[in-house]
């Protein structure tokens, strides 16, 4: 029980200070379900039922992303991740809400060269999805302490459910990721 405690404690938080997004949510979610097993499977379960609807939308999505890099003339990659169990359960508690109010379950995320190539992909996409309102940030300007930069946005999308969309240079991921 100590060790989860450690690594809960101590490596996640600190895998996050030194910019490790993805290590830090791997620990959390191993200590999650070791601390909590028959609320993480049920969270596992809940989600998995969402699946095949998501990557249907997820496809549907990309398509669309694909377009709006080559009509401006952008070369770029397109990805999508799927929120970690520990950061779904994690909200859930803090906010007070269920898995049907998390809209960043699946976030599509556009890799692309430069800043100004952020910017003008974000542009593009508010032209053709409404993005949600409080649902636009802007963490290239306004980099978070751990120094993470991406562009977010949150669109409905045309199951008429919302989606994220992160935005950010091939640089920002590497460092996201992997850390500076």
């Amino acid at each position: 029980k100590s060790f989860v405690s450690n690594v809960r404690d101590i490596f996640a938080p600190l895998a996050e200070r030194l910019g490790l997004g993805n290590m830090k949510s791997t620990m959390e979610d191993y200590c999650f379900k070791y601390d909590n097993p028959q609320l993480y499977k049920e969270l596992e379960n809940n989600i998995m039922l969402k699946k095949e609807d998501n990557l249907k939308q997820i496809a549907i999505t990309k398509q669309k992303l694909e377009e709006i890099l080559k009509e401006l003339n952008i070369k770029g990659e397109i990805t999508y991740r799927q929120k970690h169990i520990s950061s779904i359960f994690k909200k859930i508690k803090s906010k007070g809400v269920n898995l049907a109010q998390i809209y960043d379950l699946v976030a599509m995320r556009v890799l692309v060269e430069s800043v100004e190539e952020c910017y003008a992909v974000f542009g593009k996409i508010h032209s053709i999805y409404k993005p949600m309102q409080g649902r636009v940030k802007d963490y290239i300007a306004n980099p978070k302490p751990n120094g993470y930069q991406s562009l977010h946005t949150t669109i409905i999308v045309e199951n008429q459910r919302p989606m994220e969309i992160q935005i950010r240079t091939y640089e920002m991921h590497r460092n996201s990721e992997f850390g500076i």
